[in-house]
This record gives C-alpha cells, structure tokens and sequence, in this order.
C-alpha cells in the first residue's frame, strides 16, 4: 500500500511539475475538424503553430459546414454545433449537438423544425449564450426564424420560437451569428436588396432590427470593449481585408482596428475572437493556389502576430471548419496542457 501511495504521489508531482512548466490560459481555441463524409470531431488549435489537436473519437452521421459551431465558456464546458443528420430521415433532419470539450463526446442533441435545405449549413447560423442555451436561426416556411435551444439529453430538451426574422429565401446564406451578453441582442448577416447588413434580436423583448448597412463579412462579440468586431474587405493599396469594430448601438459607428497586407481569400468566414488575451483568428489566404494562414492579430497593438500555415493547398481541406474561443474569467485559469488532450 505505502509503495502504491509512493508511486501516486510521484504522478502526482510529475503532473504538477508539467503544468507548471506549460503555463496556464484562460482561454482555449477549439474547432470543428470534418475527418470523413459524415463525420466530425472536435479540436484544440494551437495559434502559434496551426497545430489541430483531435479531441475524441470522430462523430460518424453527422455533416456540417463552415463556422456553424460555438463554444459555451465556463462554467458549462461544451461544444454546440448544428449538424445536418443524413441517417435518420424519419426524424428532423437538422440538430444541435452538443459535444463534451475534455472528452469530444456527444453529451447530447436536440432535433429542431428548420428545413434541410440544399446545401448543408446555408441560411442557418448558430451562437452560443451565456445561460447555456443556443441560439438557431434557419427557415420554417420559407421565413427565417431564431431558435432558442436548450440541449438536454438526447432530443428531450426544449426549443422555443424567439423570433420571426421574416425576408424570403435565399437572403442568408453561411452566416456569422453572435451574441451581444451586455445587452442580451443576437446579431447575424443578411443580403437585403442586394447589400450585405447586420440585424440583432433583442433577446428580452423578441424585437426585430431593421438590416444595418455594413459589409463585414464575419462577426463576433467583444467582450473587452462591448463592440462587434469583424473582417470587412478593404481593397486599400495595401490591403484586400481590414478588421474593423462596430458599435452595436445606433447610429452603429465603425472604427478600422487593423490592415491584413498580402491576404486575398478568406475561408468562408471563420473567424473568432478571445476576449481575455485580446486576440482576433481568421483563416485566411494570400490568393489562388496558394495555403491558408491560421492569422493571429492582437488587439491590443493591432498587429499580426502569428500566421503559420493551416493548411497546405488551396481549398483547405484540412482547415477546422469553424473557430470558437472557450474562455473564463471568474474560474482558476485552465491548464495548457489542454493542448495535448486527447481522450482516443
């Protein structure tokens, strides 16, 4: 028994000493990785190298697109991501899963009433709330409808109608969703009359926006500075792309934080934003043919600075189709070690 205890004790130590020496974060970037046709997992992404780390067993039956995924910080600890189930047409074809971020275990899902639609993922968006519930939008009768979903077991959560978007078809496509926990308000993109916009919800009173005039392509909540921050194309001398701030009250003001020289190509829009350290990802390219770049800029100097390669070729294949930063403020900061995790 003692010799036991001994030998406890000394893993004990050695793991200690290991976490000491890594550091420690409190924020954490995960993604979506699709390893087959029909299969998912999920990633712990090391900005300063690219380096995609699985996270559990792959996830067969379930087929997902870009950016279509967000993370509910502590204390909940999970992945939610909309996944579009092609094993089971007798039940609702379009979930919410909801994965484990220690173990990428499926913990649970909810079947919701949007309609599949022809491609996977297009005119839904999805975006994680503080109280541990997730926000849809999608269609149900040809209307664009926002969902709120509360994930418990297996299909035997609740779903609840927030809003009635309204716009027809074909007005949102692979859309940014994001949600303002200052003033509880849910922003997402639209195409309206041609123009790309910004609407929110008001979460407390159901209220509708009208759309936002604003060319940003992706959009994500800063918790830093209550803004929404996001890449917008630029077509300056020096730049194709800029990352600008909104202020999500009117008259919705933008400020231009940063220049991104020598980038062409933004991978379908994925991006995300660690509010703590104050650091802003997007997957991004330098042109046709050429590998996408895991682009890092501080916020806090508005430089670049990490960009290592995501992936080698031109259609980033081995990309994470989505980027989400878990991060806590009011937990013990979480270990680096969670880099290496792997539960397989």
């Amino acid at each position: 028994l003692f010799a036991s205890l001994s030998r406890f004790a000394l893993v004990v130590a050695a793991i200690t000493a290991m976490l000491i020496a890594v550091g420690e974060t409190r924020a954490i970037l995960y993604g979506t990785v699709p390893v087959a046709e029909g299969s998912l997992r999920i990633a712990t992404v090391d900005p300063r190298t690219g380096f995609q780390h699985p996270v559990g067993k792959p996830l067969p039956g379930f087929l997902i697109s870009e950016q279509h995924s967000c993370v509910h910080s502590y204390p909940h600890h999970s992945m939610s991501v909309i996944g579009l189930n092609e094993t089971n047409p007798q039940r609702s074809a379009v979930y919410v899963i909801e994965l484990d971020l220690l173990t990428g275990k499926m913990t649970g899902y909810q079947g919701l009433p949007l309609e599949k639609g022809d491609f996977v993922g297009v005119g839904q968006s999805i975006a994680c709330h503080s109280s541990g519930d997730t926000l849809v939008s999608g269609l149900v009768a040809d209307k664009h409808v926002l969902l709120r979903v509360a994930v418990r077991g297996f299909n035997n959560g609740d779903v609840k109608q927030v809003a009635t978007i309204g716009f027809a078809k074909a007005v949102m496509y692979v859309t940014p969703a994001t949600v303002d926990e200052q003033r509880n308000t849910w922003w997402t993109q639209v195409v309206s009359d041609g123009q790309t916009a910004l609407l929110n919800v008001n979460l407390n009173t159901a209220q509708v926006s009208a759309p936002i005039p604003s060319d940003m392509l992706t959009v994500v909540y800063d918790d830093g500075t209550g803004t929404l921050v996001g890449l917008k194309y630029a077509h300056t001398k020096r730049a194709n792309f800029t990352v600008v701030a909104m202020k999500p009250t009117a008259p919705y003001t933008e400020a231009t934080l940063a220049e991104l020289p020598g980038f062409g190509i933004s991978f379908a829009g994925v991006s995300a934003i660690d509010s703590i350290y104050r650091n802003f990802y997007a997957v991004l390219s330098r042109g046709q043919g050429t590998d996408f770049e895991l682009v890092q800029l501080s916020l806090s100097s508005n430089t670049i600075i990490n960009h290592p390669v995501f992936s080698s070729g031109p259609d980033c294949g081995t990309c994470t189709n989505s980027l989400a930063v878990f991060q806590t403020t009011t937990h013990p900061p979480l270990q680096r070690e969670m880099w290496i995790v792997d539960s397989n």
